[in-house]
């Protein structure tokens, strides 16, 4: 009779493999280790991650190198998930708040890629083929384009040795002078377009999806003229505190006085989205469409407010306390949120990581000052932008709202 593998024998094997091919293996070797394996795309960058026990990093490298360097692209592989984007795009296209934030993107950017929805165009996606994604992985899916983020509890010379054992076992560096990279890189990190987008006319954009509902799903944004670089750190900190002021705090100005006092709305939100040189600063609510013209007033009268009269310390302190526990809070909450968090920053600043002493103390060096600095900058009521959702609202009578502060 023959013995029953044992758990160790099962991890010997799954180490022993060189090139793991088959995807119903690599999910089963994941659940086997208690490991997750996953990746997701954002507007200018890709990130693949697994989440493994420290003592299997060997299978997480090979798989992960493995994955990125040797995996076979044929047109069945491309086809079947070309479907599965496809079916994703229809899925968004139905959920109204991802909707409305695609169509602000592209009134706030306009034709920068970042307006660009990414996997909007079906025509287009059906038109993939093996040359093409052939091609983007010779251009992207480099070593000379890639950053590798690690958190764990084992020393690192352990795990350089490790990395550097898998960089030469997929001879890595045989690829560094292969990429087309230098013809591709100004896609989004190039400051020639960032200041075309910026000196671009600049005028309020209204977009309305008529929808048969009683209520309204209103977004209003504005373009970010900076982003994570290492020269925008002050910046971006004083426009985090903004929008903990406008409408992240529990007691925040938006929520005050939509909620509290005129119960117009349920709730209300508001965002900073920032990329390498742009990002996006937006608002989001929802109220009865008798109140729509209201709420949109209040609003713009909050962010004049801001603009103009001095913020009192007490908001400005609590927004400070918020901002430096969410931040901290979610980088080290686990080996995840660290290893994401460092990975991100390295794309965005050279690879240079603030600590947590110089984020803390940047965000409490900044003052009023600096807030209404950020709030005249960003808050600017010539370059608005609203997406709205609604049956047979007037963007005329929006405009006029907007003219009242403009």
């Amino acid at each position: 009779m023959k013995a029953e593998k044992t758990f160790p024998d099962i991890v010997k094997e799954i180490e022993k493999y060189d090139c793991i091919k088959d995807y119903n293996e690599i999910f089963n070797n994941m659940d086997i280790l208690n490991a997750t394996l996953n990746a997701y795309t954002d507007k200018d960058h890709t990130a693949y991650y697994i989440k493994i026990p420290s003592k299997y990093v060997n299978i997480a490298f090979n798989l992960l190198f493995d994955m990125l360097f040797n995996t076979p692209i044929n047109q069945k592989k491309i086809d079947k998930e070309k479907n599965i984007v496809i079916e994703e795009e229809k899925s968004r296209n139905d959920e109204t708040d991802i909707m409305l934030s695609i169509k602000l993107y592209e009134l706030i950017f306009k034709n920068h890629p970042i307006g660009q929805n990414m996997i909007d165009n079906i025509p287009i996606i059906n038109k993939y083929n093996t040359k093409l994604v052939n091609n983007f992985i010779k251009t992207h899916y480099v070593p000379n384009n890639m950053h590798i983020s690690i958190s764990s509890n084992l020393p690192n010379d352990k795990i350089k040795s490790k990395l550097n054992y898998y960089i030469n076992k997929y001879d890595v560096e045989k690829t560094k002078n292969k990429s087309l990279l230098k013809v591709k890189k100004e896609l989004f990190d190039s400051e020639k377009l960032k200041e075309k987008l910026i000196l671009l006319p600049r005028k309020p954009n209204i977009y309305i999806h008529d929808e048969d509902i009683q209520s309204c799903d209103v977004q209003i944004g504005f373009m970010v003229p900076f982003g994570h670089s290492k020269k925008d750190f002050i910046n971006r900190f004083s426009l985090y505190i903004l929008s903990q002021i406008l409408g992240e705090l529990n007691g925040s100005r938006l929520f005050i006085e939509l909620r509290e006092k005129n119960s117009w709305v349920y709730g209300v939100s508001s965002n900073v989205d920032l990329y390498k040189n742009l990002g996006c600063f937006s608002i989001k609510t929802s109220c009865d469409k008798k109140n729509i013209f209201k709420v949109v007033d209040c609003i713009l009268k909050i962010m004049k407010e801001l603009k103009t009269n001095k913020v009192s310390s007490k908001e400005i302190l609590t927004a400070k306390n918020k901002l430096v526990y969410n931040h901290l809070k979610y980088k080290n909450e686990n080996s995840f949120t660290k290893a994401e968090y460092n990975g991100i920053m390295m794309v965005y600043q050279e690879n240079s990581i603030f600590s947590d002493k110089d984020i803390e103390k940047v965000i409490n060096y900044i003052n009023d000052n600096d807030v209404r600095n950020i709030a005249n900058m960003i808050l600017d009521f010539e370059n608005i932008c609203f997406a709205i959702s609604g049956k047979n609202i007037d963007k005329n009578k929006i405009m006029k709202v907007v003219n009242k502060y403009h």
